[in-house]
């Protein structure tokens, strides 16, 4: 693991899509329309417009890397179909332009690390931790904004606010960020990944740094548990059991075991309270209602079949549809989403989008198992990358996580290119045991 220096001109790319991901404040779709630069979001604008600047300089000076990963190459034919959309049938061509704009950035971003790797494989690993680091502190600004506004960082559940007759949770507080605008969704997620690499480091590191990792681990512990969100407490335990079943030995398999049915039998002695906590006092219907998600779905689904065969080809408007649809048939006009990828996709992008970011997905994951099952291949970064990839596959079937600008979209690019590089390395060091 390399350490990350701040100073690094070649993390230059990586700090300007960090700049773009902050957010202070939200807007509703009529905001963004009316105001579209503000100086809430200057710099997200002069962020992306000058990375995009100086990769266009780089690209055109040393040109496009060769053999893309194919996660990569199904990716960049999503950006293409978000263009075509934006084009043929967006309303707001400039917004939806802006939103192509920013995948592509993130997009340019992963094929710089792809063609600087091929001169120095550091620079993926540098890129990696780099990121890591950037999700340590937006969790530091949680927690600073925790001391400084305790009001406004803790409040209540969205869905307490949002609908009546339900009953008090085990915990009747979400943690928000406040500083940077943050979701408890997103929080939680940030903190089962780092919470999730953390176990796996901890594995292989000397006692020495042991006691830093378990004080890091339990703090992040405390906040999964008080942002309280149930897709992240969902993908970080079956991370865990990734984990276990593909790369734990014998002997750590019957820790796990015992570990697990420990945990397993306090969970069934405190299961109304654990399904209180894990519903936040929701109803049962409201549960199986996926706080709302599944009539957003159906509502958005309903006006997509009712469009044309063109439109069921490519959307409706890159990331304009889904916002429209919030707006004008759920009321939800600060919302920026449908909270899942793939529905997200087929509204904006249609079944062509769809199907490409699906194949992008399902080529990152294939990499990922074709590291595990070629023991000449095993390498032991598979399982940070692959658990943290099985985490960001649950989160997207109900978050932002892929379609759009966000945190980490960032990660998932990174991690394609970082496992293609593995794969090519660990192969090449087989080559060279085969030959001996």
């Amino acid at each position: 693991m390399k350490r990350v220096r701040l100073f690094d001109t070649e993390l230059l790319p990586a700090y300007l899509v960090f700049i773009s991901l902050l957010l202070f404040s939200g807007r509703s779709i009529g905001e963004a329309s009316t105001n579209p630069i503000t100086l809430a979001n200057f710099h997200k604008v002069a962020a992306i417009g000058l990375l995009l600047f100086l990769l266009a300089i780089y690209f055109l000076r040393k040109g496009l890397p060769r053999n893309w990963p194919k996660g990569l190459v199904f990716f960049g034919c999503f950006i293409v179909v978000s263009v075509i959309s934006t084009f043929l049938y967006s309303p707001w061509v400039l917004f939806s332009l802006w939103k192509s704009m920013e995948i592509l950035a993130v997009f340019g971003v992963a094929l710089f690390v792809l063609h600087k790797s091929r001169s120095d494989g550091s620079i993926i690993e540098r890129y990696y931790e780099a990121i890591l680091l950037f999700f340590k502190f937006l969790l530091i600004t949680v927690l600073a904004g925790l001391i400084l506004f305790p009001d406004e960082a803790i409040q209540m559940p969205l869905s307490d606010k949002a609908f009546t007759g339900y009953q008090e949770g085990v915990i009747p507080y979400q943690l928000f960020g406040v500083i940077i605008q943050i979701n408890p969704n997103s929080i939680g997620m940030i903190a089962a990944i780092l919470l999730y690499i953390c176990i796996v480091r901890i594995m292989s590191s000397d006692r020495k740094s042991r006691l830093k990792k378990i004080i890091e681990i339990m703090l992040l512990l405390t906040i999964l548990v008080f942002a309280q969100s149930r897709t992240a407490w969902i993908a970080f335990l079956l991370s865990g059991v990734f984990a276990m079943v593909i790369f734990a030995s014998r002997k750590k398999k019957i820790i796990a075991l015992i570990v697990i049915f420990s945990v397993g039998t306090v969970t069934y002695l405190n299961k109304a309270t654990l399904y209180q906590y894990m519903t936040r006092g929701m109803s049962e219907t409201r549960v199986m209602q996926m706080s709302g998600r599944i009539n957003m779905w159906d509502v958005a689904i309903k006006r997509f079949d009712a469009t044309d065969l063109e439109n069921k080809i490519f959307g409706l408007g890159y990331m304009y549809a889904n916002r429209m649809i919030l707006a004008t048939e759920l009321g939800a006009e600060d919302r920026a989403t449908l909270h899942s990828d793939y529905i997200d996709a087929l509204i904006s992008n249609g079944w062509s989008g769809l199907a490409a970011l699906i194949l992008s997905i399902l080529y990152a994951l294939r990499n990922i198992l074709v590291g595990l099952i070629r023991p000449l291949q095993a390498n032991p970064r598979f399982l940070e990358l692959g658990g943290i990839l099985i985490i960001l596959v649950v989160r997207s079937i109900t978050g932002t996580t892929f379609a759009s600008h966000n945190h980490f979209l960032v990660l998932f690019l990174i991690i394609i290119v970082y496992v293609e590089f593995e794969l090519q390395r660990t192969s090449r060091s087989s080559r060279i045991h085969l030959s001996r």
